[in-house]
């Protein structure tokens, strides 16, 4: 039976130990470490795809942004611009009785005190002119025919009150010199329930017409 006896100081025994234990566990560090370095360098390339692929969609992001604002601008135009056409739609449909009542209450200005009118009834017709069977045209005629043209008929009675039938003939001579009605005339005249200086109760027929 052999027995090995170590002869070396605690210090240099202790420093032989660590020295082979390092160099048992140095490739195994160098091997942890060159994988760790793999790995981060492959994380840092992609990394550096990824950037670069965002740098360049970067354009064509602020593109799209921009077009989402022009068309949240275009899209407010819109809205604003059919709010007009409403307004504007709005308009043109009172333009005509608008118009005609400005006709009435200036030709009723003109009379001065001798005439006041109380009330305004006003009546929109629509009438197609159409032809008598004597003249209705044939299958080949109708088919070439344009569609007939329809009349429209706007009326206003008048309701007021005079001095007189004179005030009030001169009132609808104003209106008829206006230019604003085809026809004016008097429906009736009556003397005034209420007395005072306007002693006459009259209503005045007002008729214009127009064809589309």
């Amino acid at each position: 039976m052999s027995v090995s006896i170590n002869l070396l100081p605690d210090d240099l025994r202790k420093r032989s130990i660590r020295i082979r234990v390092i160099r048992c566990w140095t490739p195994v560090l160098l091997t942890v470490t060159a994988g760790i370095a793999g790995i981060t360098h492959y994380d840092w390339k992609q990394c550096s795809i990824v950037r670069a692929a965002a740098d360049q969609l970067q354009p064509q992001v602020e593109a799209a942004e921009q077009s989402m604002l022009l068309l949240s601008d275009s899209e407010k135009r819109t809205e604003a611009l059919k709010a007009e056409i409403r307004e504007m739609n709005a308009l043109q449909q009172a333009e005509d009785p608008l118009k005609l009542l400005n006709v009435v209450s200036g030709s009723a200005t003109d009379i001065g005190d001798q005439l006041t009118v109380s009330r305004f009834d006003l009546f929109n017709l629509e009438e197609n002119t159409e032809t008598t069977d004597a003249a209705i045209p044939t299958t080949a005629q109708a088919s070439a025919a344009e569609p007939s043209p329809k009349r429209f008929k706007t009326v206003m009675h008048v309701n007021g009150l005079a001095v007189s039938d004179i005030s009030v003939a001169r009132f609808m001579n104003s209106l008829r010199a206006s230019g604003g009605f085809h026809s004016v005339a008097l429906k009736s005249s009556q003397p005034s329930s209420g007395g005072g200086l306007l002693q006459r109760e009259f209503v005045v027929e007002c008729v214009r017409e127009e064809q589309h």
